[in-house]
């Protein structure tokens, strides 16, 4: 399957290939196959229309799973009265690996 964040796939369209959705989508939403080139192997993630709005400030998957990533590190930091309350909604994503070959 083509991957990028320009990439437009339905979660069963997912499954029909191979890739196991793991995080509850409801049948009509739309995801975009991420690859990412990581130590080890290739890591595969779903990312979700946030993560395609990111890449509209920047054009790179790298840089959306950065603040994705940061906004994670965020959110377990907060306190529990913190404001942080939206700080992992940059996009949501799971993800499997694969080696290089």
């Amino acid at each position: 399957m083509k991957t990028g964040y320009d990439t437009s796939y339905s979660p069963a369209a997912l499954r029909r290939n191979g890739i196991a959705v793991t995080v509850g989508l409801d049948g009509r939403e739309r995801v975009s196959l991420i690859r990412l080139d990581a130590a080890g192997g290739y890591q595969y993630w779903l990312g979700l229309k946030n993560f395609y709005v990111i890449t509209r400030y920047n054009h790179s998957s790298y840089y959306a799973m950065a603040v994705h990533q940061l906004a994670r590190a965020l959110r377990s930091r907060r306190s529990p009265g913190g404001s942080l309350s939206g700080a992992g909604s940059g996009c949501r994503v799971t993800r499997a690996t694969e080696r290089k070959t």
